[in-house]
């Protein structure tokens, strides 16, 4: 095969490679983001959600043309929108839900966080061999609880639970960065980290969706109060 004949070769294969991007197998995130967005910003039209919503939907849609595009990409950049350019759009409607529609409250998602965590962190007790990583698995357990239990219990001062709560947070964040290398490590043969990163995602969320969002819309003080506790 000459040098013409294998350069037109690869040509086709990645013509074909660009075609098949287009298939609902290999793109199935996008379009169901992407008709998601186009939905939602009609519902969402007249509210201040919408700006918010259109920057994600654009970036879903700039990262659905990385994604048909990635066999000619060469830019970091560009293979990181191609791979994951719709999460953007799942994580404005994880924060609505949970702003909006109760989802943060509601059994079934607080279930299925304290399963899923719950077991993962437990597991590291069993599993673990590093007192330093032990006692701050004892310590995300305390937070879980401390989430469940401000569900059906009032404290006497709303801003005191609130600094409680996202002091809770801030400190297991300090504490993860300190102790990194053992957080990220394997113990025996697992690795654990997966659940911590869902746990800390799960309380981003939290910040997002009840204190930041409402200072920047309404200039409501931030981590004064606890609106869904």
């Amino acid at each position: 095969m000459t040098f013409g004949q294998e350069k037109t070769y690869m040509m086709e294969m990645i013509e074909k490679s660009v075609i098949s991007r287009f298939s609902w197998k290999n793109s199935k995130e996008y379009y169901l983001n992407l008709s998601a967005g186009i939905l939602s910003s009609v519902y969402l039209w007249d509210t201040g959600w919408i700006m918010p919503l259109l920057v994600v939907t654009t970036i879903c849609a700039i990262g659905f043309v990385f994604h048909i595009m990635e066999p000619w990409i060469d830019s970091r950049l560009g293979a990181l929108l191609a791979r994951f350019g719709y999460i953007p759009l799942d994580f404005f409607a994880l924060v609505y839900l949970i702003r909006y529609d109760g989802l943060y409250n509601n059994p079934w998602f607080v279930g299925f966080v304290l399963l899923v965590c719950a077991v993962g962190t437990i597991c590291w007790l069993w599993y673990g061999n590093n007192p330093a990583i032990r006692i701050f698995v004892v310590y995300l357990l305390a937070m879980m609880a401390f989430w469940v239990a401000l569900r059906f219990i009032e404290l006497p001062s709303e801003q005191l639970a609130a600094v409680l709560y996202y002091g809770s947070i801030l400190v297991a964040v300090v504490w993860m960065i300190i102790i990194h290398g053992k957080v990220f490590a394997s113990y025996n043969g697992y690795n654990f980290s997966l659940f911590l990163l869902l746990w800390f995602g799960v309380m981003l969320l939290d910040v997002v969706s009840f204190q930041l969002i409402p200072y920047v819309t309404e200039g409501t003080p931030m981590f004064t109060t606890i609106p869904w506790a």
